[in-house]
């Protein structure tokens, strides 16, 4: 399934499942639909993987200069989107859980990276 695709499912079950405000809706729509653009509509959502998310994180952060509330509120729409990919069974793995899996194991830590980062994101695409 296509990340356009489950975009479109998801927005429906949130809808339908959900007394979500439109407003709500309206958001993860954007959300998403930024996501798409970064990775490509018709990237496979199952073929995101942990990587994927930093360089879509570093992209927002370091590239575009989005503020921390507007990347966290991104990151949350995608984070739910895959949670439910993986409870519907279009994905195996949640690639968010994996980030949290490393980030356990280096005790609950994560590195900081400063505003004026030399090296460049490897591709995400």
């Amino acid at each position: 399934m296509t990340l356009n695709e489950a975009r479109k499912r998801f927005l429906d079950h949130c809808s339908s499942a959900f007394n979500l405000s439109p407003h709500t809706l309206r958001a993860y729509g954007g959300d998403l639909g930024y996501a798409a653009e970064f990775f490509g509509a018709k990237k496979r959502v199952g073929s995101l993987e942990r990587d994927h998310l930093r360089q879509y994180l570093y992209h927002m952060r370091e590239t575009v200069g989005l503020k921390e509330t507007t990347i966290k509120r991104r990151l949350a729409s995608m984070k739910l989107l895959l949670g439910w990919a993986t409870h519907e069974a279009v994905v195996e793995v949640n690639p968010f859980d994996l980030l949290r899996e490393r980030q356990r194991r280096r005790g609950g830590q994560t590195r900081r990276r400063s505003k004026t980062v030399s090296d460049p994101a490897p591709e995400a695409r």
